[in-house]
């Protein structure tokens, strides 16, 4: 945990609501984490980049206060917004993309969970490609793009998954 957020802090911020709707933006990160350079994600700012490079339209997100959660190329701040908004930071030990999940289900991790630079290894390939009753493709640190690219595979072949794992340390 964090030096500058106890547990108690945490808690006494929690409210309670009727309803609410948690909008999870997957692999849209809003800048790197204080951790960044031992994850090897030193510069990571995938929504910024995003916006600089496509320039993409998005009134709902930006109506709800996406752009107000920090200066974002292309997106101006909402004068108004109609949502909350905020940049989660994770408490755990790990790679943001694993750990993240766990946290939003409530679970903070204390050691950080495996990393595969070799991809998976077969020990936990072979047991998976018998549960699936097929082979996977690719199998390394890599966009699901970039294997289907590099493999010369053409069209998707449905049901065959991409095992992908994220850029490693």
């Amino acid at each position: 945990m964090p030096a500058f957020l106890g547990r108690s802090q945490v808690i006494r911020r929690v409210q309670r609501f009727e309803r609410f709707v948690l909008l999870i933006l997957d692999g849209v990160g809003i800048g790197e984490m204080p951790d960044a350079g031992a994850w090897g994600d030193l510069g990571s700012d995938t929504l910024g980049n995003l916006l600089a490079a496509e320039k993409p339209e998005l009134p709902n997100m930006q109506r709800l206060g996406l752009g107000n959660i920090r200066a974002l190329p292309n997106l101006p701040a909402a004068t108004a917004p109609e949502g909350s908004f905020g940049k989660a930071a994770i408490l755990s030990n790990g790679k943001d993309t694993s750990v993240g999940h766990w946290e939003i289900a409530g679970v903070v991790t204390a050691a950080p969970f495996p990393t595969y630079p070799e991809g998976f290894p077969e020990r936990l390939l072979a047991p998976f490609r018998r549960a699936i009753a097929r082979d996977v493709l690719g199998n390394k640190p890599a966009s699901g793009r970039r294997v289907k690219r590099e493999t010369g595979d053409g069209p998707p072949r449905y049901g065959v998954p991409i095992p992908v794992l994220p850029p490693q340390r």
